[in-house]
């Protein structure tokens, strides 16, 4: 009896042991970069490092004609250096390349050349990871990537027997941008450099590379007809390509790659600092080592690995932006067009705002506060080239000024290394320097349709710049900024149509015009959502119009989950004093997304999908993310570790037995009684924990 108990013991040590060891899997293999690479994802597999300035990944002949991945696809065009984290701004004419067994004829046309390279894969050769990507083309080349901060790697593997070469691709035109300038230089045996400038929106810009090889190569450039290009010669044409004939001397050939906004020279400093040797093991090695650094900030308890998998690939979409744009040197080209340096620090390309300030920032304000600073003063840099904050990679299409809730929202949360009174300046600035929406707000308090479109979101998200800008002007006693901001605040009233209950769109005569968007803007006043409950009529009617919202969740006829506006409605239900219904809609949005190439609701655009799953999943949401709240919803897992330097946790625990445990019946921070339906960032950064008590029925109890 004596030995069956030791024996039963011995097991239950070595049972324990196991799962333990389970748990503790590398959280890099939680993530799946494959998902949301079909359908509207817009997100690609290649490598990546945590807001690194490549992204060095496959583009495929897309049969939907966008550019990019897409997952159905199965030919590989290309591997470019930087994939655009929007479906709709995938079109980036930059610099491309390709290995192939072709060998390019005399006078053959260059896109049919380029073409004929164009590579067969299946899914069943292709490996992703973060840091990483692998595929084994059915010509039989294998070819695996892998990134530094500011650089890339790749190895290719070739098939005995073959021509093996390279094409550089600076050609491949786009239908309404394309090449001003290209240049190829052969600096020596066994590397090359160029550039390309190119037209984007209106914008000229330059791209510049530089190219190490492993052994000595050939390159011949030109556009159809190539010629060979000696060592410190150049070929410069408005679009060109190369081939890089590597012989066949040995069929396993490593290419480092490295690029830069300011010059030739940054490329090759960024080589030379970052890759300095020819393993391609080492870097991704450190590329895999940096990302679970990154992750690791949040660490998850779970029964699900499908779920672990969902939510870590989350967070990994929501640090491969902003990403870094300043070479090694500190240069960077600024949006005069000249060339400038940061000195010590960094200069990041900033996705667009609109979409990645209502949750992405936020979220970097808890578990990246270092980069939050870091952005700031980019931000601030702008500001100093041009007079106003940026609104993004496309000015022209953005909506508001989403910078002044990211500045706002990190000074009030205790982000302060950063010039605080040129921020402030270059708040004010933004919103009272003459342009044709400042001036239209001006005369009219909102802006007519007639003069834009989008007029009605445009005039909302004014209104919370303003909000933003007043709280900002409050803490720094500024009295008199604060009454006129707040004020400014409220023009969202003027779009208010008390026949419909809507929020409409107007016309310089004043004149309401009803539209299906009117459903879904009335929503985004996130700043006073008391006061748009007053105005539609009390908290009966506005939960029966958010119910009416959620009736068509399927059809989608009027929420969408990809509609930055909505993101944040489920929780609105909150503030109408019915939580239970902030806890449902949460959960069942949380369905949309899964562990397969289809598995985000819609556009991520930049990771603002992506961090919406985190926020919901950890079971809090910045529903205004400058007000310093974090709307309570119900927690996905066990258990959540946020991480939050100087040996600080805030940890987040539930009683969570089954799917069907969606409502709180209780809450308690730190072991008292929560009352309330949000916590304080401050809460959260002082460390402790936040314990939901669920249940699968719904309580009244908060």
């Amino acid at each position: 009896m004596k030995t069956s108990l030791l024996l039963l013991s011995f097991l239950y040590l070595l049972i324990s042991t196991s799962c333990t060891r389970e748990r503790e899997m590398p959280i890099t293999d939680l993530v799946n970069p494959f998902i949301g690479t079909n359908g509207q994802g817009g997100c690609f597999p290649g490598a990546a490092y945590p807001f690194g300035m490549i992204q060095l990944g496959p583009n495929t002949v897309n049969t939907s004609g966008e550019q990019g991945y897409t997952y159905k696809d199965s030919v590989i065009s290309a591997f470019s250096f930087i994939h655009p984290g929007n479906l709709t701004m995938e079109k980036h004419p930059g610099i491309k390349i390709l290995p192939t067994v072709q060998k390019p004829h005399s006078g053959e046309n260059a896109m049919h050349f380029i073409r004929s390279c164009y590579a067969g894969f299946s899914h069943r050769d292709e490996q992703a990871e973060p840091g990483y990507y692998s595929v084994t083309f059915k010509n039989g080349i294998k070819t695996e990537s892998s990134v530094t901060e500011r650089c890339g790697i790749q190895y290719y593997q070739f098939p005995t027997a073959a021509n093996y070469g390279l094409v550089l691709d600076m050609i491949t035109p786009h239908e309404e941008e394309g090449s001003q300038e290209t240049s190829i230089k052969k600096v020596d045996n066994r590397s090359i450099q160029g550039y390309r400038k190119y037209i984007k929106d209106n914008q000229t810009r330059r791209i510049y590379f530089f190219i190490q090889f492993s052994q000595d190569v050939n390159v011949w450039a030109g556009n159809d007809s190539l010629r060979p290009l000696a060592n410190g010669k150049r070929i410069t044409l408005p679009q060109s390509y190369a081939w890089i004939d590597f012989g066949q001397i040995t069929n396993k050939i490593i290419a480092k790659i490295s690029i830069s906004s300011a010059n030739s020279d940054g490329a090759i400093a960024n080589l030379n600092k970052e890759i300095p040797h020819w393993s391609f093991d080492k870097v991704k090695r450190d590329a895999k080592q940096q990302w679970r650094r990154t992750l690791s900030r949040i660490r998850i308890k779970t029964d699900s690995s499908e779920t672990a998998k969902i939510f870590y690939t989350a967070l990994y979409h929501a640090y491969l932006t902003p990403s870094v744009y300043s070479d090694a040197h500190g240069n960077y080209t600024g949006v005069d067009g000249e060339v400038h340096s940061v000195g010590k620090g960094i200069q990041y390309k900033l996705a667009p705002l609109q979409y990645t300030c209502w949750t992405q920032y936020p979220l970097l304000t808890i578990t990246q506060r270092e980069k939050a600073n870091e952005i700031i003063r980019s931000l601030l840099i702008h500001y100093d080239q041009t007079g106003i904050l940026p609104r993004g990679i496309i000015p022209q299409r953005a909506i508001g000024n989403p910078a002044i809730s990211v500045i706002t929202g990190s000074y009030l949360k205790g982000i302060r290394n950063f010039d605080i009174e040129k921020a402030y300046e270059a708040i004010k600035a933004t919103l009272t320097n003459p342009s044709p929406e400042i001036n239209a707000l001006r005369r009219y308090h909102f802006i007519p349709g007639e003069l834009t479109e989008h007029s009605v979101l445009k005039s909302l998200t004014h209104a919370y710049d303003n909000w933003c800008a007043a709280q900002m002007a409050k803490a720094l006693n500024k009295e008199d900024d604060y009454l006129f901001f707040i004020q400014s605040s409220r023009n969202y009233e003027q779009l208010f149509d008390t026949a419909t209950g809507w929020v409409e769109e107007k016309d310089k005569q004043c004149r309401f015009k009803q539209t299906d968007d009117s459903r879904k803007n009335t929503w985004f006043i996130p700043h006073e959502i008391e006061r748009l409950i007053n105005i539609q009529g009390g908290k009966q009617f506005f939960i029966s119009r958010l119910d009416s919202l959620y009736a068509s969740i399927d059809s989608t006829l009027y929420y969408e989950q990809a509609y930055g506006p909505l993101q944040h409605t489920p929780y609105l239900f909150s503030y109408a004093g019915v939580p239970t219904k902030t806890q449902y809609h949460v959960s069942q949005i949380r369905k949309l997304y899964s562990d397969t190439p289809e598995g985000l609701p819609g556009n991520d655009n930049y990771g603002q999908l992506s961090t919406w799953y985190v926020f919901s999943a950890i079971g809090f949401y910045p529903v205004n993310p400058c007000d310093g709240k974090y709307r309570l919803g119900t927690p996905l897992f066990k258990k959540v570790i946020l991480k939050l330097g100087q040996d600080r946790r805030f940890i987040i625990k539930a009683n969570k037995e089954n799917d069907q445990y969606i409502y709180v019946k209780k809450i308690l921070l730190n072991g008292d009684p929560l009352k309330r339906p949000w916590i304080t960032h401050e809460e959260i950064l002082r460390g402790g924990e936040l314990e939901f008590i669920l249940t699968d029925q719904p309580t009244t109890n908060l």
